[in-house]
């Protein structure tokens, strides 16, 4: 059964669209996007495809605001969009017109965020951890390479502020803490000891 369309109201942040016993919220958006005006009839098809449009706007809207204040990969992007509510349909579509746009890329994140962490000396181990914890996808991590020269360089570059934390402490009791500290920092095994090995 259509609805017509008895009232249009532009308000600050939405449009209501009035009906004979019920209204429906849309965005301006969705609005300038389907050709309304009072009096129009819409079938349940036309009612479906304007609240669909609406809800991906919303999202859309949403991801936005979220990118504008930090970057995100694609999966932590969908996990936020779900927690609103989005179908799987509609995440689809909005991270498809994201990528588009180029808003998100997760080359581009992951590369970014590896070196901002190598910059900050952390480890192999622990650079893997928080970009899996950041939603990078496993596949751009697996591209990554990770020099044990370069691994060298960083747990030297971490080593004078360890021996500075842990001054307390001497000989093997120093050792282990600063050991400790570098697989804490994500270094492997063999570079930790080799740092403490140098230990006078």
């Amino acid at each position: 059964m259509n609805k017509k369309i008895t009232k249009i109201k532009k308000c600050k942040n939405k449009v209501v669209i009035y009906f004979s016993k019920e209204r429906m919220d849309v965005s301006f958006d969705t609005f300038s996007s389907f050709y309304l005006y009072e009096g129009k009839e819409l079938s349940s098809k036309d009612i479906k495809d304007i609240k669909d449009n609406n809800n991906v706007s919303k999202l859309t809207k949403y991801a936005c605001s979220l990118l504008n204040k930090s970057r995100y990969s694609e999966w932590k992007i969908r996990e936020k969009l779900y927690a609103k509510d989005g179908t799987k349909s509609e995440v689809d579509l909005v991270i498809k017109n994201l990528k588009k746009t180029g808003l998100i890329n997760d080359k581009d994140f992951a590369n970014d965020l590896y070196d901002y962490l190598s910059n900050k000396n952390y480890g192999k181990y622990k650079i893997i951890q928080m970009m899996s914890n950041k939603g990078v996808f496993k596949d751009d991590i697996n591209s990554l390479s990770f020099p044990y020269e370069k691994e060298i360089k960083k747990a030297k570059n971490v080593m004078p502020l360890l021996k500075k934390k842990y001054a307390k402490y001497e000989g093997e009791d120093l050792k282990a803490h600063i050991y400790r500290a570098l697989l804490s920092k994500g270094f492997d095994n063999a570079i930790a000891l080799s740092m403490i090995n140098d230990i006078n």
